[in-house]
This record gives C-alpha cells, sequence and structure tokens, in this order.
C-alpha cells in the first residue's frame, strides 16, 4: 500500500481527543489493518445524504434499459405499457419460475396463449379494424 502507518492498540483510542497523535491519525486517510481516527458523525451525515434507489427499482431499471437504449430518448407512455405487458406476460426461460409468467404466478391461473397472441387479441379487442381481413 505505502506510506507509512501508527499502529495504535485498541484501548487507547478513546483517549485520543486532541494534540499531535490525533493530527497524525488524521493525516493519514487509507483504509487498512491499524486503527485510525475518523470523524463518524461526519461519516454518518454524509452518507445518509447519499439517495439510494431499492434493488426493486434497479431490477425494472435493468429490464427496461435496453428498450431505453434503442429508443434514443423518445419513450412515452405507450411504449412502457407495452415493456410492462411484455415482462408481465413473457414465460421465464430458467430458474425455478421456468414456464411461467408473471402473471401466472399471481393469478394462479395458468396463462394458455404466448404474450404475442395476448397482444394481438388485446389490439383485435379495442379496434376490430387494426388488422385488415384476410381474403
Amino acid at each position: 500500500m505505502g506510506g507509512t502507518y501508527l499502529s495504535l492498540p485498541l484501548a487507547a483510542i478513546p483517549g485520543i481527543k486532541q494534540g499531535s497523535l490525533y493530527n497524525q491519525y488524521n493525516e493519514v486517510p487509507t483504509a487498512c489493518t491499524y486503527t485510525y481516527l475518523f470523524d463518524t458523525k461526519r461519516i454518518y451525515s454524509e452518507l445518509d445524504a447519499i439517495v439510494q434507489s431499492s434493488a426493486m427499482v434497479e431490477c425494472i431499471n435493468s429490464i427496461i434499459r435496453p428498450y431505453l437504449n434503442t429508443s434514443r430518448g423518445q419513450v412515452n407512455q405507450n411504449m412502457l405499457n407495452l415493456i410492462a405487458f411484455y415482462h408481465n406476460n413473457r414465460r421465464y426461460r430458467a430458474g425455478k419460475r421456468v414456464n411461467k409468467t408473471p402473471m401466472e404466478i399471481l393469478t394462479g391461473k395458468k396463462q394458455e396463449k404466448d404474450w404475442t397472441e395476448l397482444l394481438f387479441d388485446l389490439i383485435e379487442e379495442k379496434d376490430p379494424q387494426f388488422f385488415p381481413a384476410a381474403a
């Protein structure tokens, strides 16, 4: 690691409040196996100021990130709805939920159709003229 380190027994830490030894310990901002005197109130206040998202938000971000990257910042509510529909109705390919969809897990009902068939059914229900009739 380099540098010089001051070895200090753990029992001596409470006794250091000021003086040259206090200044020496504050001059070495390196983490190692030796003990250093830190301003813990300042450290905790700095850590409390950091805003962190939850794991669930990070999971959702990782799911939609590829779609957001391809849309070049032109994401609207319809695109987000389509991503949500796909995510909720696609089958898992691996893991303990293999061959199940999130909707099956949520409702307990078997999903007979693929997510694309469900999407086409939904579009046809909303707008019967969307798909031209086959001749």
